[in-house]
């Protein structure tokens, strides 16, 4: 007989005697194999939650039947749910409650019969009515006081099974969540990376058009997801540090002109996302309202060593530990009323034009160790917090420290090391400049001493001749952070 066509016969007898005297008679006959009956004693007895997942069944011809699974419409086991919610079944419940209440009800009696002590035995007399009618509100009292207990036996097992309803609801709902927030994130990501990866193909395209394209797609991208942002400028930056021939040369070609273009809108996002407010916000004084740029990208950091910068207007920009170290400035270098957060590092930087660094505040260490300045290199109205390094410089235009304040010690020269001496081939200007802490050293080139009061250490000329200042500059310095702007600077003036 085969196992499917058995078990549909045998189905309709399902009660556990039915099953296990079935079973035994099969197999004592021989009609069934060991495992065969072992099957349908446990199908019988227990139902298919009786079987383990895909259970199979052997018979002697070899052939392997599955057993059926539990269909939806068979219901769960009671006592499962039970089990699963952390209660007892009804039955149970309702048991031990109504035990414990007549286990504490004789307790109580006994108990006070025993302080008050038990009552003398008399001879039973017969109940009158008025004893029957106490007799009986005594059982309806008890009747009512065990359906009471039953009621709230049920009603505490109603609530608490709506709490459990309601805590898994719960449950399920933030599981639902955040299965819906990681697809969102994960759709977002990957929608980032195609983006991000496409951007990037296209920077790399043959076409200016095409790169510019790419590099505003860039823009974009990290403007919108925070997290990528420094990627993004990093990104930017190999760009820009990617070899270049200066397009100042003779007999350029179109394909160099084109790549400055590419180049300086590279420069442009850069420094775009580089300031706080808006540039020449200074300009209305430091009494203006605070105006914020949305396009400002906090705390990301610029490599750009080795690069090729031309034009770079880095203007009132706040850079966080940047590294120029061997760049090549072309044409202007602005980075008039900047902030540089942490060690800013120019060192072995090549400047063909006007250097612009007045009104900056450099917060830790400046490093122009070895840098040629070809053109002028104006710190007027400068701030240092940290060390100046300027060994091995060479100025070759006109130095200006007018009015720069420093708050370390200042080392221009240090003849101890003549191989180190910087150069200034056409003087240097440091008329107003204040020392503020007074136990700094102090290193001037020749025509410059120190003079010293209560609260800070002013530069002077020293009358000398061997090293004259520049000319004249009618150009006001630019504006530090927090610092009224020279008249000519404000807005509408």
């Amino acid at each position: 007989m085969g196992s499917d066509l058995l078990l549909h016969w045998i189905k309709p007898l399902r009660t556990p005697r039915v099953g296990q005297r079935m079973a035994t008679g099969l197999f004592a006959g021989g009609r069934l194999g060991h495992s065969h009956a072992l099957c349908v004693r446990r199908w019988l007895t227990y139902g298919p939650q009786g079987l383990r997942p895909a259970h199979t069944c052997g018979d002697r011809s070899g052939t392997l039947a599955v057993m059926p699974e539990p269909s939806e419409s068979q219901g769960s086991n009671p006592r499962d749910t039970h089990r699963t919610l952390g209660l007892w079944s009804i039955r149970r419940a309702l048991v031990v409650s109504v035990a414990a209440s007549a286990a504490l009800l004789i307790s109580t009696w006994f108990l006070i019969s025993w302080f008050l002590g038990s009552p003398p035995k008399a001879d039973p007399k017969p109940l009158d009515t008025a004893a029957q009618l106490e007799l009986l509100k005594l059982v309806f009292a008890t009747v009512a006081g065990v359906g009471a207990l039953v009621a709230l036996v049920t009603s505490y097992r109603r609530q608490r099974i709506d709490e459990i309803a309601s805590e898994r609801a719960e449950r399920v709902h933030a599981h639902s969540e955040r299965v819906a927030d990681a697809n969102i994130h994960d759709a977002t990501e990957r929608r980032v990376t195609e983006l991000y990866s496409h951007a990037v193909e296209q920077l790399g395209h043959e076409k200016a058009t095409v790169r510019l394209g790419g590099l505003y797609s860039l823009e974009r991208l990290a403007q919108h997801n925070d997290e990528h942002r420094q990627v993004v400028v990093e990104v930017i930056c190999a760009y820009l540090r990617m070899p270049y021939n200066s397009p100042m040369e003779q007999d350029v070609s179109t394909e160099t002109q084109q790549e400055w273009q590419v180049r300086r809108a590279a420069q442009e996002v850069l420094a775009r996302h580089l300031r706080a407010e808006p540039l020449r916000s200074r300009f209305r004084g430091r009494d203006r309202e605070a105006s914020e740029n949305p396009l400002y990208w906090p705390d990301v950091s610029l490599d750009l060593r080795g690069a090729v910068l031309i034009d770079a207007n880095f203007s009132e920009c706040s850079l966080v530990n940047p590294i120029f170290t061997e760049a090549t400035f072309i044409g202007d270098a602005l980075f008039s009323g900047a902030i540089f957060t942490g060690p800013a590092s120019f060192s072995s930087c090549e400047f063909k034009g006007w250097a612009a660094f007045d009104g900056a505040e450099f917060t830790g260490n400046l490093f122009i160790t070895s840098a040629t300045f070809e053109g002028i290199s104006d710190f007027r109205n400068s701030s240092f917090h940290r060390q100046l390094s300027t060994a091995r410089v060479t100025f070759k235009g006109e130095t200006w420290f007018t009015e720069a304040l420093f708050h370390a010690d200042v080392r221009f020269v240090d003849r101890r090391f003549p191989h180190a001496m910087p150069t200034f081939e056409h003087g240097i200007d440091l008329s107003g400049a204040r020392i503020l802490n007074q136990e700094e050293t102090v290193m001037l080139p020749d025509g410059w001493r120190v003079d010293a009061n209560a609260d800070e250490r002013t530069v002077t000329p020293s009358g000398e001749t061997s090293a004259p200042g520049p000319r004249g500059n009618n150009r006001p310095p630019y504006p530090r952070l927090n610092q009224d702007p020279h008249p000519r600077w404000r807005i509408g003036s």
